[in-house]
């Protein structure tokens, strides 16, 4: 039988995701692959083991904390153990504070971003989020409706009308 996440007695830790082995073709990270900090459960002894040891690293030297790879994903950062998921999450935004996840660039790549970078990875980041999409299309409806609106109220509508009436 398959080990059920956080069951079993395992336990919840807190980490910090630098992405999966999912990947695009230009080698850049997937959007499937989420990044900052999250709630992990361990899915067995072995993984428990392994995440308690980089918590314990972490703890004896939080200048350097460790990479560790669980089930095919980077973790950095570990903390914990908690007993469930609800005090894992509860716990996130002090450690974020205490120890802020680095930006995308920097997770990739270990470096810190020039400003020209940064300015890729953000706008990378606006053309895959759907909330710019949904601003787009609200803007051309929005946009059609005014020209619509204008046109119907100078008559505009009737002249274009007329004009393609005599193109005919």
């Amino acid at each position: 039988m398959a080990a059920v996440y956080g069951g079993g007695g395992n336990r919840w830790w807190v980490g910090l995701n630098v992405g999966s082995d999912q990947s695009t073709v230009f080698g850049t990270s997937s959007l499937l692959s989420p990044s900052g900090y999250e709630s992990l459960p361990s899915g067995s002894a072995a993984d428990d083991r392994q995440f308690a040891a980089a918590a314990a690293a972490d703890k004896a030297n939080p200048s350097a904390p460790v990479t560790i790879s669980v089930e095919n994903v980077s973790w950095f950062n570990i903390n914990g153990p908690y007993a469930t998921q609800a005090q894992a999450n509860a716990a996130i935004p002090a450690i974020q504070r205490a120890n802020p996840a680095p930006g995308e660039f920097q997770q990739l790549t270990g470096a810190n971003p020039t400003s020209w970078e940064q300015a890729a990875v953000d706008a990378y980041h606006a053309l895959t989020s759907s909330g710019t999409w949904i601003r787009v299309a609200k803007v051309v409806i929005g946009g059609a409706l005014v020209i619509v609106g204008l046109a119907r109220i100078t008559g505009a509508g009737k002249v274009i009308e007329s004009a393609a009436e005599a193109a005919k």
